[in-house]
């Protein structure tokens, strides 16, 4: 279940989707991402930990990744949904990821790190 701080952050990107898939439709690869990509070898496993309307998973995706997006707002999993009907796609809160240790080879998280208190991003390092 998720937290009051997290549900109400929810309910704004719940209410804003459409502006905030525009603003990113709008936007190019971020730098970060393209150096992120240099440190983990094609084909590795992947998370896009708070992946919005699936923009990045999807990039991900298209140079040979396994890649999972995990998102806590269902209407812009919808959106990324729409990218591609392919792409494997979570619902859940980071802060209490249905995910087993040691899964994925990288995190991408770009984004979504402004809504982890201090203490999640440990038990998140801690589990891949």
């Amino acid at each position: 279940m998720a937290s009051r701080a997290a549900s109400t952050t929810i309910e704004s990107y719940e209410r804003e989707a459409n502006e905030y898939v525009r603003h990113w439709r709008r936007g190019r690869r971020p730098p970060l991402l393209q150096a992120c990509l240099a440190l983990v070898p094609k084909g590795a496993r992947m998370l896009d930990l708070g992946c919005g309307p699936g923009q990045d998973v999807h990039a991900l995706e298209r140079r040979g990744y396994a890649v999972l997006g995990l998102d806590l707002s269902k209407v812009l999993l919808r959106h990324a949904r729409g990218r591609s009907r392919r792409m494997p796609l979570v619902q859940a809160d980071m802060g209490a990821l249905p995910i087993r240790r040691h899964v994925f080879d990288g995190v991408w998280a770009a984004a979504s790190l402004i809504h982890l208190t201090n203490v999640v991003p440990h038990l998140i390092l801690d589990s891949f």
